[in-house]
């Protein structure tokens, strides 16, 4: 997935909805809420890849956001031609 700002929560390229185990992660901060509010299709299960910390063991599932995909593919071309 992406991660254009080099995961200090200055964008939106690592936005992942959480399918389970949100209650493993931490809490997310007013930064992480104000950066999402910029993302695209903001969902309740909505976080940041690089500020959702995995606090308690268990397991997690993720999807990664198509604003997540494209920006990756956006960020490395060679990987988007094998696509």
């Amino acid at each position: 997935m992406g991660s254009a700002c080099g995961g200090v929560c200055a964008c939106s390229t690592c936005h992942v909805y959480v399918r389970t185990g949100a209650s493993l992660l931490s809490e997310m901060e007013d930064d992480e809420n104000d950066i999402l509010d910029k993302a695209f299709d903001v969902r309740a299960s909505s976080r940041l890849g690089c500020q959702a910390r995995i606090e308690r063991p268990g397991e997690i599932e993720i999807e990664i956001t198509r604003e997540s995909y494209d920006a990756y593919y956006n960020e490395h071309p060679d990987e988007r031609a094998k696509r």
